[in-house]
């Protein structure tokens, strides 16, 4: 360092500011104009060091020389001023990429910032530790797809948190402004992370903010995250407006991303209502995300549609988008990759248990890594339930204990009764009638609070399938209710995984007591409802020899 011209010194300590290398216009731009023969300089005399990214060149030094320079760079006074600077640079990169990150240039633009995410977090540091809340707010806000499209849902949520810990200036109008957008990215990265209490309370105020604002965009992304919020809460009523104003505000703007994020979770909920069919819209959404060229959400779209046609046992068809939505999530660089579960499931239905069971547990870690809940539950499910199809009941118990774990005093509804559910087939096989009986009442009781056409019907198939202690001439009524609610095009059908579960039933009832004797009972079960199939459960109950 002594033996170097002032010049080089100057540049060489200056390069210390920045973190997991740097780009040519970089540099000038934080350092000072016309640093490239400098920069030759300090590279012939191994300082810096550079490699060719993509037809890019960057540049890097190793992490001993660079605290070297930092220390000189702290020792002449210009380090505050210098990352002052760097701050400015790498927050204008962040919400330039922003936009892109939703169109078909995102590769690049995602690339851009993995080169550059050291930095980023290097800004974000100096931005939290400035006194007022604008940078960190503006940097987390811009971040909000790269966080979620990484994975790097928990590390984005700190961000967050420390950023809304700094004072408010309410005078500030374009702090309040990304403070808006940071409440949006917030409820997104709770959304991801099943997180339903902190998006509910994210989505509350930024849609109070982004209307004191006045600022469209804001006010139909907020309105988009509180209306999911609320539909997941049970509020349908309240749900249903803001998701459609924040539709057709999406649409009046031409966002066409947020436009398809919008429509998808809208058909869903008109399915919900019963005003849409089965398997309606599918064709729609993806015809909307290809449109607008967002990967990952485009890749999820994928994975919906091909779980649809699983469900109509249209496997091939399935399995081709699977494999589409598989390719996109790997281009993307997404961890959160749900085509991981669909695989298992074929592997499952083709009776390759290994096969499924290393999917699964592949699939977990990932979920587990990434701070996910929902998807994490449903592959512990699946492990559970094909544990118990092996007979191993012990591991079965164990996985179950693993979703409670997860889910604490908060655990959801859907996810409590099929815990209810599980733990008294396997109870059964244990002989244990008498706890058997007792779960399975306590679940077919917190169905009939809160009654949901899936869980109903989930819940008759498992027991129809484990528990044959019922009188045949029940089971075939409730196999007949069961059947007429498949031929409803307004219902979810039957997970192919799970009609096996009829087919078993349907046979063993068959042999019991006849074909013609099967057939009366089943017509008078065609003329129930599934709430009527469940009220029958519950009394012939009793009659369960202890």
């Amino acid at each position: 360092y002594n033996l170097l011209p002032p010049e080089e010194q100057a540049l060489f300590r200056r390069l210390a500011v920045f973190r997991g290398g740097w780009t040519l216009e970089a540099a000038e731009a934080i350092c000072g104009d016309d640093v490239l023969d400098l920069l030759e300089q300090l590279i012939n005399k191994s300082l810096v060091i550079t490699e060719d990214e993509g037809g890019t060149s960057r540049y890097h030094m190793l992490e001993t020389i660079r605290q070297y320079a930092n220390e000189k760079l702290v020792y002449s006074g210009e380090s505050e001023d210098l990352r002052g600077i760097h701050l400015e640079f790498f927050l204008n990169l962040a919400e330039t990429a922003e936009p892109y990150l939703y169109r078909h240039e995102q590769l690049e633009w995602l690339a851009q910032l993995d080169a550059d995410y050291e930095n980023l977090r290097a800004a974000l540091e100096l931005a939290l530790g400035e006194e007022s809340a604008e940078s960190s707010l503006r940097l987390c806000t811009a971040l909000e797809m790269y966080w979620h499209i990484r994975g790097y849902w928990i590390e984005g949520s700190k961000w967050l948190i420390k950023a809304f810990e700094k004072p408010e200036d309410d005078q500030n109008q374009k702090e309040e402004l990304a403070r808006a957008g940071a409440h949006c990215a917030n409820a997104h990265l709770a959304e991801d992370m099943d997180d339903f209490e902190r998006k509910g309370e994210s989505a509350k105020l930024a849609l109070a903010l982004a209307k004191q604002l006045g600022n469209k965009k804001l006010i139909a992304i907020s309105e988009y995250w509180l209306g999911h919020h609320l539909r997941r809460s049970g509020k349908k009523e309240d749900a249903l407006p803001l998701i459609e104003q924040s539709y057709h505000t999406f649409r009046e703007l031409g966002e066409l991303s947020h436009e398809a994020f919008s429509f998808a979770e809208l058909e869903d909920f008109l399915f919900i209502l019963g005003k849409r069919k089965y398997n309606e819209t599918g064709a729609k959404i993806l015809a909307l995300a290809r449109k607008a060229g967002e990967r990952n959400f485009l890749a999820h779209s994928l994975n919906n549609q091909a779980l649809i046609l699983f469900m109509l046992n249209k496997l091939e068809e399935s399995l081709k988008l699977a494999e589409e939505a598989d390719s996109l999530f790997k281009q993307v660089g997404a961890p959160f990759n749900t085509t991981l579960l669909l695989f298992g499931h074929y592997a499952w239905i083709k009776g390759n248990f290994n096969k499924a069971e290393k999917l699964y547990l592949q699939a977990y870690d990932q979920f587990n890594l990434l701070g996910e809940k929902y998807h994490k539950t449903g592959t512990l499910f699946y492990l559970g339930w094909m544990a118990l199809e092996k007979g191993n009941t012990e591991q079965a118990e164990a996985y179950i204990d693993k979703i409670k774990n997860i889910w604490g005093e908060d655990i959801p509804k859907a996810t409590s009764i099929l815990c209810l559910s599980t733990t008294s087939r396997i109870y059964y096989l244990r002989n244990n009638i008498i706890w058997c009986k007792q779960t399975l009442r306590e679940g077919a009781q917190l169905i009939k609070l809160t009654p949901h056409y899936a869980d109903t019907k989930y819940f008759l198939l498992e027991h129809l399938n484990s528990i044959h202690v019922f009188e045949p001439e029940v089971r075939a009524s409730i196999l007949g209710a069961i059947y007429e609610s498949e031929n409803n095009p307004f219902f979810k059908p039957t997970s192919p995984l799970y009609w096996r579960y009829y087919e078993r039933a349907e046979a063993h009832v068959r042999e019991a007591i006849g074909n013609d004797a099967f057939e009366s009972a089943f017509a008078e079960g065609q003329k129930m409802s599934l709430d009527d199939a469940l009220d029958l459960i519950l009394n012939s109950l009793e009659k369960i020899d202890e």
